[in-house]
């Protein structure tokens, strides 16, 4: 997912950088304990992306894929339309406050008195909130991958309209948001499910002897039917049965 929409931003010509090292490092105290971290937790921090869309600010975004599930989706949002997404999507920024506040704590040793913040709180404080980009179960996405996905169809358009054949950028950007919402939709799918195959998988191989060809049997369907959706995604329609 994270590469997926890495490369339509690329293809857009959207300012950004994906798996944003070194923003939060320098908020972080390089103690001799710190240093003898891996390198990813001396970061501080990681966000999925830093995003600059035309005229606005640079905003921070975070990616997250979501399986049917309980803690996500209760009775009181099932009947919601993408009520799971939009339950994940609305802690994220706050998940983020919460851990510049421990890493603040351990590691920059500050205690917050009168509502003051440490060093990575106050970087985090440069930016807009967090905007959650989760994906669901069935790619149904949240209202911020939504807003981006038009961001990016409206921004590509504008550049390459004409060589698309389009009679307007207005015409163009309709034409991408489709395009582009359909590409991140499938990915979701294709991944939630490649996901749940691999992890039944694991059941039936742990279940005792004789196991193995099911397992087989089971990557095999996984290959055939994502190659089915890589037809149907470049051709517009469903491929031909295989006999």
């Amino acid at each position: 997912m994270k590469l997926t929409i890495d490369a339509l931003l690329q293809e857009a010509g959207i300012r950004k950088s994906c798996e944003v090292y070194g923003l939060f490092a320098a908020s972080l105290n390089q103690s001799q304990e710190v240093r003898g971290l891996d390198q990813r937790t001396r970061q501080g921090m990681i966000p999925d992306f830093m995003i600059q869309l035309q005229n606005k600010r640079q905003c921070l975004y975070e990616l997250k894929t979501i399986s049917q599930g309980e803690s996500h989706f209760t009775r009181q949002n099932a009947r919601e339309r993408c009520g799971g997404v939009n339950k994940r999507a609305a802690k994220i920024h706050r998940e983020y406050v919460d851990k510049c506040k421990a890493a603040d704590r351990k590691y920059n040793l500050f205690v917050s008195v009168d509502g003051s913040m440490g060093p990575m709180q106050r970087k985090l404080n440069t930016f807009p909130p967090v905007k959650g980009l989760v994906v669901g179960p069935r790619g149904e996405g949240s209202p911020e991958l939504h807003n981006l996905i038009e961001a990016i169809a409206a921004e590509w358009a504008a550049k390459i309209w004409r060589e698309f054949g389009a009679d307007s950028v207005a015409v163009a950007k309709g034409l991408l948001v489709n395009r582009v919402r359909r590409t991140i939709g499938i990915v979701g799918v294709r991944a939630a499910a490649g996901l749940k195959g691999d992890r039944l998988g694991i059941l039936i191989s742990g279940a005792g002897d004789g196991k193995a060809p099911a397992v087989r049997r089971l990557a095999a369907q996984r290959q055939h039917f994502n190659a089915r959706a890589e037809y149907a995604d470049m051709y517009g329609c469903g491929p031909p049965c295989a006999r």
